[in-house]
């Protein structure tokens, strides 16, 4: 057991995705013995451990297994992000505010996602399966409503992460504002404090003199 799975719902019957942590660097014959118990390795995670789909027979199998410390239900709030778009600046990308990626441990999984997401009343509006992803409209109503629907998808079986969908910008709006200098700066006597001028600031070539 562990402490911060206390009072944690109980898991509806069927395979479920878990942290397996191992007692030290992860071993090919460690990761084979967890697949001989049954359990599907589909991620990589911190500090020694994997993501395992399992159900709840395996997964006593596999916490059996000498080379393995410890293992517990992969939560659902580690599987969403919930950044507000105008929460801070992001050079280069804009956030959308009601699309989010919905990626998947498994092309498998992202498939049988596509009617359970639907059935939530959400636009799937992109569907790249193959690719583990999918891309889902949610409300563009209140913040609390949006994090009500990104809690909804992370539930969905086999979901990896729910995130914000971003848009990569070829300039940014960050490093171009008004810039004003003390008269030290500019030289003294000069009565010059670059008030009223607007400078326009690149964000390449300081470092090569261009």
């Amino acid at each position: 057991s562990h402490p911060a799975y206390r009072g944690a719902r109980r898991l509806a019957p069927g395979p479920h995705h878990y942290l397996v942590q191992f007692v030290g660097p992860v071993k090919p014959e460690w990761l084979d013995a967890v697949a001989a118990a049954g359990g599907e390795v589909v991620d990589t995670y911190a500090a020694f451990t994997v993501v395992v789909r399992a159900d709840d027979t395996q997964i006593q199998r596999i916490v059996g297994l000498p080379s393995v410390r410890w293992a517990g239900h992969l939560p659902d709030e580690a599987r969403v992000s919930y950044v507000e778009p105008d929460s801070r600046p992001l050079p280069r990308t804009k956030l959308l505010h009601s699309t989010v990626n919905v990626e998947f441990f498994t092309a498998r999984e992202a498939r049988r996602a596509l009617a359970e997401i639907r059935e939530l009343g959400l636009r799937i509006t992109s569907a790249e399966p193959d690719a583990k992803l999918l891309v889902v409209e949610v409300p563009a109503g209140t913040a609390a409503a949006q994090r009500r629907a990104m809690t909804s998808l992370a539930q969905v079986h086999g979901v990896r992460m729910v995130r914000r969908k971003a848009i990569n910008r070829i300039s940014n709006d960050v490093a171009v504002g008004l810039m004003k200098a003390s008269p030290t700066a500019l030289g003294a006597g000069r009565n010059l404090d670059a008030s009223g001028e607007t400078v326009a600031v690149c964000d390449t070539g300081f470092d090569v003199g261009s």
